[in-house]
């Protein structure tokens, strides 16, 4: 799922954390997957700015929130405890990891 809706300011905002995504962050921010892989060790801050610019992508440029206001609502809001901290992270996680396959040969641990 690189297509979801989370609710911000009361409202429903969507995000998008697939390839138009990656794509355009990488460019923009001049990295590659490693890049935004690592910037994740510190998600306090890798989260809030992955969230703001997927969001600009999903809505074309057209946000009623700054990624400051953003990062409040988060704070006000239990900050890494917010649910839709959360499940951005989940879900921008799962599209990078969730359709990997598994390497042939090796077998699922039990």
């Amino acid at each position: 799922m690189t297509r979801f809706e989370l609710t911000i300011f009361d409202k429903a905002v969507k995000f998008n954390v697939g390839l138009r995504f990656l794509g355009s962050y990488q460019q923009k921010n001049k990295c590659d997957i490693n890049g935004m892989v690592e910037k994740l060790n510190n998600p306090w801050d890798a989260v809030p700015d992955f969230m703001y610019e997927s969001a600009l992508i999903a809505n074309n440029g057209k946000l009623d929130f700054t990624k400051d206001e953003l990062i409040d609502f988060i704070d006000d809001n239990g900050g890494a405890l917010n649910p839709q901290f959360s499940e951005f992270l989940n879900l921008f996680t799962v599209s990078l990891i969730g359709d990997v396959p598994e390497e042939k040969g090796k077998s699922k641990k039990k």
